[in-house]
């Protein structure tokens, strides 16, 4: 049974989004994905899916370096309301820069910070 049943993976790239959500297939422990090309469009298909289900997806994957809505504005987004404010979020990022790793400590719904390329043991470990 999938514990994680409903994922969003915030990417702009699509081979790595495909290649995130093929690792992640592998472990029975994650359901259903979706993937949004930048913050802009997660941040509406969350919203929707809240609306039409009455949930809130059980994790977003999150890339920091997007057009349109990057993810610090995701972020600071979804931090203002209630409820999308508690969704857990891993920022998954080629990012290794220290601030990047600092800031993203600032916010209570991210669980921890990879560098990419995904590894499911890493994943699994911040989600305990």
């Amino acid at each position: 049974m999938s514990e994680w049943k409903n994922v969003i993976i915030v990417e702009d790239d699509p081979i790595a989004a495909l290649l995130i959500k093929k690792v992640l297939e592998n472990d029975e422990a994650f359901g259903a994905f979706q993937h949004y090309p930048n913050g802009k469009a997660a941040l509406d298909g969350v919203t929707k899916f809240l609306a039409v289900t009455g949930e809130v997806p059980d994790l977003i994957l999150l890339d920091l370096n997007m057009p349109v809505m990057n993810g610090w504005q995701f972020l600071d987004t979804i931090g203002q309301d209630a409820a999308l404010s508690q969704i857990p979020v891993v920022i998954l990022t080629s990012s290794i820069d220290p601030r990047d790793i600092s800031r993203s400590q600032k916010y209570s719904s991210v669980l921890g910070y990879l560098s990419k390329p995904i590894n499911t043991k890493e994943v699994r470990r911040l989600l305990g």
